[in-house]
């Protein structure tokens, strides 16, 4: 293990790295540094990395796993908008997910090609947390993992949760919160057309006035699920609007309605609310009924 000595964050907050070739990985656990989010802690392989999350032992059975989107890996963006999740998301929900494990993905800077790539990646990150859950599962720790995905990020997890399906559900799902998803409206009836009975609740954010999205109909051409929302209802998925909110901080967000799951403030305080277990919250004056399936 290679420690770098950065302030160690209140929530664990882990990460296994897939690199551009789709093949190499390496894994690690952040901390913060000069008001940014930083490796600390980088792992020999991946049983030093399991060791470490094993020794963890937490007061809940849920960890959060956090997948990010389309070029979301370039490192200063990484370091910036991670040291805000981290603070004032990940460590505020401590109680509740006493572990973040954070899923990195070296993307191509051509879209189309992640467009392609994305569900192939989530399956080779199923592969790994799937080892994980097992070594963790061996020495009495039964893991519930609860998402939170952004843009593209959701196409990663659609390709982790497909690859899961496909070997009978070994994964427990608990809250899934899918972020401006860049996914077809019609998953749900499509490609993820179980995950609804699976997971305790899922709840898509959409923004009306999303550029981004709007950018990505032009270069790849399908409804977005986090522009439209999903094509019919569905028992146990939940959509918010975050059309309405004001608060984006920073130009780029301001511009491209996309980034708000860290950019705002009233969203962050939201995921904070429904990460902490709570079924209902309020946006922008809007009361939303979340249920947790199971606990109705």
């Amino acid at each position: 293990m290679k420690s770098i000595n950065n302030t160690i964050v209140p929530t664990s907050h882990f990460y296994i790295h897939l690199l551009k070739d789709g093949k190499t990985l390496r894994f690690g656990r952040y901390g913060i540094g000069n008001g940014s989010l930083l490796p600390d802690q980088m792992y020999v392989d991946f049983h030093e990395f399991a060791s470490h999350i094993s020794k963890i032992h937490p007061a809940t059975n849920n960890a959060l796993v956090y997948i990010h989107g389309f070029m979301a890996d370039f490192e200063l963006f990484e370091q910036k908008a991670g040291f805000i999740l981290q603070n004032q998301i990940f460590n505020p929900i401590l109680e509740k997910y006493p572990v973040v494990i954070s899923l990195k993905w070296e993307t191509s800077p051509i879209y189309r090609t992640s467009v392609l790539t994305g569900e192939n990646i989530g399956a080779t990150f199923y592969t790994i947390i799937k080892s994980l859950l097992s070594q963790l599962k061996s020495s009495g720790t039964h893991l519930t993992l609860s998402f939170l995905c952004h843009s593209m990020g959701n196409r990663v997890f659609s390709g982790l949760a497909k690859a899961d399906h496909n070997e009978s559900q070994n994964l427990q799902y608990g809250t899934i919160c899918m972020m401006a998803a860049d996914v077809s409206t019609h998953i749900f009836e499509e490609e993820l057309n179980w995950l609804a009975s699976a997971a305790e609740r899922i709840i898509v954010f959409v923004n009306a006035k999303d550029r981004t999205l709007e950018i990505a109909n032009w270069l790849v051409a399908y409804p977005r699920l986090g522009k439209v929302g999903p094509n019919l209802p569905h028992q146990n998925v939940f959509v918010v609007d975050a059309t309405p909110i004001n608060d984006h901080e920073g130009i780029v967000p301001k511009i491209s309605k996309h980034r708000y799951y860290y950019a705002s403030a009233s969203i962050r305080a939201l995921l904070c609310s429904i990460f902490q277990g709570n079924e209902n919250v309020t946006l922008n004056g809007v009361q939303y009924s979340l249920p947790v399936s199971g606990q109705k």
